[in-house]
């Protein structure tokens, strides 16, 4: 989603503060959304003994790994999005994963 939505997601990142008060709040409540998607299923995984405990730390180290791929992401990069997010994946995985 990041490689095909690269300008949108610009603006999502980088731009949100420049958005007029009532879109940043959109933006802004989207993200928070977004993360609680995340945060949960850390949460279920570490209750189902999959995951290590949820450590607030690690989902943002997460979700900064793939937010902000889009300032460097090529979508005609040599490794190309698919790569780049197996690897991603992985990481987040080895990240999660119980000792």
């Amino acid at each position: 989603m990041i490689a095909s939505h690269q300008a949108e997601l610009t603006v999502c990142f980088r731009e949100v503060q420049s958005l007029t008060d009532s879109r940043r709040a959109e933006v802004l409540a989207l993200h928070t959304r977004y993360e609680r998607v995340w945060k949960d299923a850390f949460i279920s995984g570490a209750e189902q003994g999959l995951f290590r405990p949820y450590d607030p730390v690690v989902l943002k180290g997460v979700l900064g790994m793939y937010f902000y791929s889009y300032l460097w992401m090529r979508p005609d990069g040599s490794l190309g999005a698919e790569t780049i997010s197996e690897r991603f994946n992985e990481m987040a995985l080895r990240m999660l994963a119980i000792g």
